[in-house]
Protein backbone atom coordinates (compact mmCIF):
# COMPACT_ATOMS: atom_id res chain seq x y z
CA UNK A 1 0.00 0.00 0.00
CA UNK A 2 2.59 2.46 0.63
CA UNK A 3 4.55 1.76 -2.37
CA UNK A 4 1.12 2.49 -4.47
CA UNK A 5 1.19 6.29 -2.33
CA UNK A 6 4.61 6.74 -3.72
CA UNK A 7 4.20 6.23 -6.92
CA UNK A 8 1.55 8.09 -7.22
CA UNK A 9 2.91 11.05 -5.54
CA UNK A 10 6.18 10.39 -8.16
CA UNK A 11 3.45 10.89 -10.96
CA UNK A 12 2.01 13.90 -9.63
CA UNK A 13 5.12 15.35 -9.08
CA UNK A 14 6.63 14.52 -12.60
CA UNK A 15 3.16 15.72 -14.30
CA UNK A 16 3.80 19.21 -11.84
CA UNK A 17 7.18 19.18 -13.00
CA UNK A 18 6.08 19.00 -16.63
CA UNK A 19 3.42 21.48 -16.60
CA UNK A 20 5.56 23.85 -14.69
CA UNK A 21 8.62 23.38 -16.72
CA UNK A 22 8.03 22.82 -20.32
CA UNK A 23 6.28 25.43 -22.72
CA UNK A 24 3.39 22.50 -24.07
CA UNK A 25 3.05 22.96 -20.11
CA UNK A 26 2.51 26.24 -19.97
CA UNK A 27 0.17 25.72 -22.65
CA UNK A 28 -1.78 23.48 -21.08
CA UNK A 29 -2.25 25.23 -18.10
CA UNK A 30 -3.16 28.53 -19.70
CA UNK A 31 -5.43 27.06 -21.71
CA UNK A 32 -7.21 25.07 -18.86
CA UNK A 33 -7.56 28.60 -17.42
CA UNK A 34 -9.11 30.39 -20.20
CA UNK A 35 -11.56 27.82 -20.14
CA UNK A 36 -12.16 27.85 -16.77
CA UNK A 37 -13.05 31.61 -17.40
CA UNK A 38 -15.40 31.45 -19.73
CA UNK A 39 -17.44 28.70 -18.15
CA UNK A 40 -17.49 30.70 -15.11
CA UNK A 41 -18.65 33.57 -16.90
CA UNK A 42 -21.24 31.73 -18.87
CA UNK A 43 -25.06 33.63 -19.18
CA UNK A 44 -28.17 32.10 -20.39
CA UNK A 45 -28.67 34.21 -24.28
CA UNK A 46 -32.73 33.80 -22.83
CA UNK A 47 -31.97 35.89 -20.26
CA UNK A 48 -29.94 37.93 -21.96
CA UNK A 49 -31.68 38.66 -24.91
CA UNK A 50 -34.32 39.83 -22.22
CA UNK A 51 -32.40 41.55 -19.95
CA UNK A 52 -32.68 45.87 -20.66
CA UNK A 53 -29.53 46.40 -19.41
CA UNK A 54 -27.76 44.73 -22.20
CA UNK A 55 -27.21 46.97 -24.80
CA UNK A 56 -29.66 46.38 -27.69
CA UNK A 57 -26.78 45.59 -30.04
CA UNK A 58 -25.77 42.84 -28.01
CA UNK A 59 -29.84 41.72 -27.60
CA UNK A 60 -30.43 41.84 -31.16
CA UNK A 61 -27.32 39.43 -31.82
CA UNK A 62 -28.53 37.16 -28.70
CA UNK A 63 -31.72 37.06 -30.24
CA UNK A 64 -30.33 35.91 -33.78
CA UNK A 65 -28.99 33.19 -32.15
CA UNK A 66 -31.99 32.11 -30.35
CA UNK A 67 -33.80 32.09 -33.54
CA UNK A 68 -31.17 30.55 -35.62
CA UNK A 69 -30.75 27.75 -33.04
CA UNK A 70 -35.45 27.78 -33.10
CA UNK A 71 -34.99 27.06 -37.09
CA UNK A 72 -32.48 24.28 -36.67
CA UNK A 73 -34.36 22.48 -34.43
CA UNK A 74 -37.93 22.92 -35.31
CA UNK A 75 -37.18 22.97 -39.19
CA UNK A 76 -34.39 20.64 -39.72
CA UNK A 77 -35.13 18.53 -36.81
CA UNK A 78 -31.70 18.91 -35.15
CA UNK A 79 -31.36 18.19 -32.09
CA UNK A 80 -29.74 21.18 -30.57
CA UNK A 81 -29.23 20.01 -26.95
CA UNK A 82 -27.76 22.58 -24.82
CA UNK A 83 -26.05 23.85 -27.56
CA UNK A 84 -25.54 27.56 -28.03
CA UNK A 85 -27.89 28.17 -24.77
CA UNK A 86 -25.23 30.33 -22.73
CA UNK A 87 -22.51 32.91 -23.59
CA UNK A 88 -19.49 34.33 -21.94
CA UNK A 89 -18.44 37.54 -22.48
CA UNK A 90 -14.14 37.84 -23.54
CA UNK A 91 -11.60 40.26 -22.49
CA UNK A 92 -10.76 41.13 -25.92
CA UNK A 93 -11.79 39.72 -29.23
CA UNK A 94 -9.19 37.81 -29.89
CA UNK A 95 -8.34 34.71 -26.90
CA UNK A 96 -5.69 32.40 -29.35
CA UNK A 97 -3.96 32.79 -32.32
CA UNK A 98 -3.15 29.84 -34.78
CA UNK A 99 0.15 29.64 -36.65
CA UNK A 100 -0.17 26.82 -39.55
CA UNK A 101 2.39 26.42 -41.73
CA UNK A 102 3.58 24.24 -45.09
CA UNK A 103 6.88 22.92 -46.34
CA UNK A 104 8.56 24.70 -48.70
CA UNK A 105 8.90 21.93 -51.47
CA UNK A 106 5.82 20.21 -51.24
CA UNK A 107 2.08 20.33 -50.36
CA UNK A 108 2.31 19.51 -46.76
CA UNK A 109 1.03 20.88 -43.34
CA UNK A 110 4.10 21.26 -40.65
CA UNK A 111 2.23 19.15 -37.90
CA UNK A 112 3.10 19.53 -33.99
CA UNK A 113 2.97 17.11 -31.43
CA UNK A 114 1.09 17.77 -28.10
CA UNK A 115 0.25 15.06 -25.40
CA UNK A 116 -3.35 13.79 -25.69
CA UNK A 117 -4.57 15.07 -29.18
CA UNK A 118 -1.29 14.19 -30.93
CA UNK A 119 0.01 15.72 -34.30
CA UNK A 120 -1.50 18.89 -35.05
CA UNK A 121 -1.46 21.14 -38.37
CA UNK A 122 -1.20 24.20 -36.38
CA UNK A 123 0.48 25.59 -32.94
CA UNK A 124 -2.07 27.92 -30.76
CA UNK A 125 -0.66 30.94 -28.95
CA UNK A 126 -1.94 32.79 -26.10
CA UNK A 127 0.29 36.13 -26.36
CA UNK A 128 0.90 37.63 -30.11
CA UNK A 129 4.64 38.30 -29.50
CA UNK A 130 5.22 35.08 -28.69
CA UNK A 131 3.80 33.64 -31.63
CA UNK A 132 6.61 35.01 -33.96
CA UNK A 133 9.15 33.82 -31.77
CA UNK A 134 11.07 29.94 -31.74
CA UNK A 135 8.61 28.56 -33.41
CA UNK A 136 8.69 30.66 -36.77
CA UNK A 137 12.47 30.88 -36.08
CA UNK A 138 12.54 26.90 -36.52
CA UNK A 139 10.22 27.39 -39.65
CA UNK A 140 11.88 30.16 -41.71
CA UNK A 141 14.07 27.54 -43.38
CA UNK A 142 11.47 24.77 -43.90
CA UNK A 143 8.82 26.03 -44.33
CA UNK A 144 6.77 28.63 -46.93
CA UNK A 145 6.14 31.67 -45.31
CA UNK A 146 4.31 32.01 -42.25
CA UNK A 147 1.04 34.01 -40.85
CA UNK A 148 -0.27 33.74 -37.13
CA UNK A 149 -4.07 34.81 -36.99
CA UNK A 150 -7.04 34.56 -34.97
CA UNK A 151 -9.27 31.50 -35.81
CA UNK A 152 -12.07 33.70 -35.81
CA UNK A 153 -11.18 36.03 -38.40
Amino acid sequence: MRWSLWVAGGLAGLVFLYLALTPTGHYLVRAGWEEAKILARRRSIVRMAADPRVPPATRKKLQMVLDARAFAKDSLNLAAGRSFATFSQLDSDTLVLVLSAAYRDRLENVTWWFPIVGSVPYKGYFDFARSDGSTIHWCRPRCAPTRSRSPTR
